[in-house]
């Protein structure tokens, strides 16, 4: 509302992607729709 951006840096795409998916991972536990239709969110716990 203050017209304020914040900037990360991360490394390379997949830690964006990685970091977007673990804020959404209670979200995902009462709308398991949701991470189906999310592929970029179904990799397996123990490859990242």
């Amino acid at each position: 509302m203050d017209n304020t951006a914040k900037v990360w840096q991360v490394e390379n795409l997949d830690q964006l992607l990685e970091r977007g998916c673990l804020w959404l991972k209670s979200y995902f536990v009462t709308h398991p729709e949701a991470l189906q239709q999310l592929k970029v969110c179904q990799i397996e716990e123990g490859r990242r």
